[in-house]
């Protein structure tokens, strides 16, 4: 039930452990948002890459190749993501520990049986970085609504969370710019 026994975590070390250096961090959750055509996917695209290659991020010193799990209902394999990746200099034998689902047809990540089926997905690939791309378009409901988010962590969130695994949601700003994010 999540009971803390403070002799056993007391004198743990506290420091955050990174996945990218003052980026992403492994146990928690990033929102990566901005207008459509930014380029939000293709930024994230080379950070899930170089995470499971063990190439150096962002100019990072490189990580231990590591395996990463990509959910995408946005980009296509031939038409995005595959000249993408060529670009960034990638062969295809380097991309084993990137579990790539191009538009999964998975039940919405906010209702319990989606939240099932991506925790089988954990399980069965055992990532240490998921990526949602576009995280509104793995949930139903009104996006501008908090509880959908919330539903999303009940189902989602909080097991990542427990498996110390990082994720990035990825998504748009809504139409009303001075907003921000939606949601």
């Amino acid at each position: 039930i999540g009971f803390l026994r403070w002799t056993e975590i007391w004198d743990l070390p506290k420091e955050v452990n990174w996945c990218v250096p003052g980026v992403i961090s492994f146990g928690r959750s990033h929102l990566w948002y901005g207008a459509s055509g930014m380029g939000k996917s293709l930024v994230v695209q080379e950070i899930a890459a170089c995470a499971a290659a063990g190439k150096s991020i962002l100019g990072f010193p490189p990580l231990e190749p590591m395996k990463v799990l990509y959910l995408d209902n946005e980009n296509t394999p031939l038409g995005d993501v595959i000249p993408r990746l060529e670009d960034m200099g990638f062969q295809k034998d380097e991309l084993g520990n990137l579990a790539y689902l191009s538009f999964p047809q998975i039940p919405s990540l906010n209702l319990k049986e989606g939240g099932e089926i991506f925790t089988q997905l954990l399980e069965k690939f055992q990532p240490k970085l998921v990526i949602l791309d576009t995280f509104s378009r793995f949930v139903d409901g009104d996006e501008n609504q908090a509880i959908t988010v919330q539903e999303f962590y009940k189902q989602c969130g909080i097991v990542m969370k427990r498996m110390k695994i990082a994720y990035i949601r990825i998504d748009h700003m809504g139409k009303d710019e001075e907003k921000k994010v939606r949601g």
